[in-house]
């Protein structure tokens, strides 16, 4: 999934990449409030260095991942745009219309995101706005934490 947001840590210039051109695909699904990471593949990829840019969670609304280490010393932030889907659009048959948004009964689906390969990385948390339980108006309610994954643990999975 692309993302037209920008990536942020609170300090980039601290953090050891694997290799500046090594990044990690992950893939989720979701269906309803339940998150699972699907896919976790090692790419080629050089992504761009994140500014020095902090946010506070406490009241924040919107989208984001976290990455941290054992002592859950944030490394890496990413804002994003929320990738979990709550409705679609829907087009009129008559071009005077305009578009409209329904919301989805039932929101299902997978999505992919692109972080830096950080070899002290042990924590992956995503947080979003309570869009699931609320629909459109959680989108200006602060985020939680909605995901969580010890990368370590799911490695060892990877090697059995």
């Amino acid at each position: 999934m692309k993302s037209n947001s920008v990536g942020v840590s609170d300090s980039p210039s601290n953090v050891r990449l694997a290799k500046p051109d090594s990044a990690v695909r992950l893939t989720f699904s979701y269906e309803g409030n339940k998150i699972d990471l699907i896919s976790k593949q090692k790419i080629k990829k050089r992504l761009p260095v994140p500014p020095r840019l902090g946010i506070q969670k406490e009241q924040t609304p919107g989208f984001w991942l976290e990455l941290s280490n054992d002592n859950k010393r944030l490394l890496y932030r990413q804002i994003m745009d929320n990738p979990i889907r709550i409705d679609t659009e829907v087009f009129s048959e008559n071009p005077n219309e305009s578009i409209t948004r329904h919301e989805l009964a039932d929101p299902k689906g997978t999505f992919s995101m692109v972080i830096p390969d950080i070899p002290d990385a042990r924590n992956l948390d995503l947080f979003g706005s309570p869009i699931l339980s609320e629909g459109m108006r959680g989108l200006q309610k602060p985020a939680t934490k909605i995901f969580h994954i010890d990368l370590k643990e799911d490695e060892k999975d990877e090697s059995k």
